[in-house]
């Protein structure tokens, strides 16, 4: 189940994480205590755990050669943001 990314297709995992995590965000308008919107939320977060790793990984993929900049974060040889001052 921790390495879902890597047995599922990005593609499928993503548009099923995505499209199941919004009806159930939809769901939300129509749960009927505290304790079902509660449940929705939590299903929610679950289902956008599985749209966040494979939509990195796609991104990676994606990304690979293109040019010399990290399309996740800064690459070692940046300088370091200069602070503003007030």
């Amino acid at each position: 189940l921790l390495n879902l990314a890597d047995l599922v297709p990005s593609r499928a995992l993503f548009a099923g994480s995505a499209v199941a995590g919004a009806a159930v965000n939809a769901s939300l308008l129509l749960a009927p205590s505290f304790a079902a919107a509660l449940g929705c939320r939590f299903l929610t977060g679950m289902f956008l755990a599985g749209v966040y790793p494979p939509a990195m990984k796609m991104l990676a993929s994606w990304w690979f050669g293109r040019s010399e900049t990290d399309p996740v974060g800064p690459r070692e040889t940046d300088p370091p943001p200069r602070l503003r001052r007030w």
